[in-house]
């Protein structure tokens, strides 16, 4: 234990800790919308008790994956459709494309953004890098895909957050959100809820245990574990914290319910972007890349900014039609 409260244990859970409240920030907006599907009386105990289950479950999935992270990221199996397209442009003497030298011009051109990378990460790049160059070239296949563990997880995880924001926005849109509200015929039971929250939490929480697990790489085993739960136990309490301020929040502003939602919908774009690259997913001869994390939060600034000057122009307006009618009674 003497790694955990040296000055360097210290930084490293504060860092931890800060990178567990950034990365769930977008786990506490899903449990603030899918809380609302359980009776209203119960909401707040649901949000606790799904934040307090999913803490002793990502420690549970923390040990696993340290034990088993050769085995998270194997390949267990592969789907392909090859391109007809690509044989016939040979044959006919057009540029077919050669997987092997795509490769090698791929693995050229990402060299370059990694020089200033530390030795360690450097080692990883590039055993990824040549793991990237087995991958077959753009025009060889209609579909290729190498699925492991992670990749699965994080396309599940994507495709089920892109399917509810889309939902929550459908259901804001219709006439049956009006006259039922929050706890009408779309509600479910709080096991229900506490379920999904409980799923989502360990979704959202594979990626950073996976970032926290490369923060912790110079400690041993038994720190680097303690570190990482601890940090998982302190970002849980600082999440149940929160949660019911978010929720509070979104209900008394319903406009930034639908800003929340998009916030969402992106975040599930992400996740499907960085599963299909993980899964070196090619779609229609093009590789599937992930969105850089600088893009995705630059999205949220603006998305962030739009609400708040539309909103404010809202009531600028309205308070200039209050001013219009009360001159026009005064009259």
């Amino acid at each position: 234990m003497q790694e955990f409260f040296s000055i360097q244990g210290l930084t490293t859970l504060a860092m931890l800790v800060l990178l567990q409240a950034v990365l769930g920030f977008d786990n506490l907006l899903y449990i603030s919308i899918e809380s609302k599907r359980a009776p209203e009386d119960q909401q707040s105990w649901v949000r606790r008790v799904g934040i307090v289950m999913a803490i002793f479950l990502r420690i549970a999935l923390l040990l696993v994956i340290m034990l088993l992270i050769d085995k998270v990221k194997e390949p267990l199996f592969k789907l392909q459709l090859p391109n007809p397209f690509a044989s016939a442009s040979a044959e006919s003497g057009g540029p077919a494309e050669d997987p092997t030298e795509a490769a090698a011009v791929a693995g050229q051109a990402e060299e370059a953004p990694h020089t200033s990378r530390t030795p360690a990460t450097s080692m990883a790049q590039a055993a990824h890098d040549a793991h990237d160059g087995d991958r077959p070239g753009g025009a060889s296949y209609l579909f290729f895909g190498e699925f492991t563990l992670h990749s699965i997880i994080t396309l599940f995880g994507g495709a089920f957050i892109l399917y509810t924001a889309v939902k929550e926005v459908l259901h804001l849109l219709a006439v049956e959100h009006i006259e039922h509200g929050a706890g009408g015929k779309d509600s479910k039971s709080v096991a229900m809820v506490v379920t999904m929250i409980v799923i989502m939490n360990l979704v959202f929480s594979f990626d950073s245990i996976l970032s926290a697990m490369a923060l912790t790489s110079h400690f041993s085993r038994a720190p680097a574990f303690w570190l990482m739960a601890v940090a998982v136990v302190l970002s849980g309490v600082l999440m149940i914290y929160l949660a019911d301020t978010v929720s509070d929040f979104l209900k008394k502003n319903r406009m930034y319910e639908v800003l929340g939602l998009f916030i969402l919908f992106i975040v599930g774009v992400m996740l499907l972007g960085e599963g299909g690259h993980l899964a070196h997913l090619t779609l229609f001869s093009y590789h599937v890349e992930p969105m850089a994390k600088s893009t995705f939060y630059f999205t949220l600034a603006v998305l962030v900014v739009i609400d708040i000057v539309q909103g404010r122009y809202r009531k600028k307006l309205l308070a200039q039609r209050a001013g219009e009618l009360g001159e026009h009674d005064h009259i």
